[in-house]
């Protein structure tokens, strides 16, 4: 699923800012039967939020892809599994106690910002209404606590520097 999943978010990526959609055409067999593979194997489990994350990410990408090829069959497989990984994300991934998305196979604490990254690829790619703005906005408030209080590890840190940029929140201590 790994393959399928970057080459959908990396042709997605391409059209997006292209435009080219003869190159699209080109591609799209080859994506399609990656696609078809993918679909018909192991997905990641719920319960692995980063690797979820991604694999919610690349589905949805592959249907921006097939919409704008006009292969509806391909769009409603890939909206339906979209919706499915997604309903097992949030029920998997999401501490409402603590208000943010965390990986339950990452062990104690989860690893918030590990589930981010994987969400990243979406938000990125104008995809963002991929999971709750909500909760989005207050995990990254719960990720600025932490960061003023000084109990954030670095790659949290820098999560959320990128994840505030594409939400259009103010980084702590003001200013861009």
């Amino acid at each position: 699923w790994r393959t399928a999943a970057g080459l959908a978010l990396v042709a997605w990526r391409d059209y997006l800012f292209t435009g080219n959609l003869s190159h699209l055409q080109e591609l799209w067999p080859g994506l399609s039967a990656l696609l078809d593979g993918a679909l018909a194997g192991r997905e990641p489990p719920p319960d692995h939020g980063a690797e979820r994350a991604l694999w919610m990410s690349a589905l949805r990408a592959a249907a921006h892809l097939a919409e704008s090829l006009g292969d509806g069959a391909r769009l409603r497989q890939c909206l339906e599994r979209c919706q499915k990984a997604r309903e097992a994300f949030e029920a998997a991934c999401w501490d409402e106690g603590r208000g943010l998305y965390r990986d339950p196979s990452a062990g104690r604490g989860g690893d918030p910002a590990g589930v981010l990254r994987g969400l990243w690829p979406a938000m990125m790619l104008r995809m963002d209404d991929l999971v709750q703005a909500d909760r989005v906005a207050r995990c990254v408030e719960t990720l600025r606590d932490a960061a003023r209080g000084g109990s954030a590890p670095a790659d949290t840190l820098i999560c959320l520097a990128s994840l505030e940029r594409l939400c259009g929140a103010e980084p702590p201590g003001g200013g861009g």
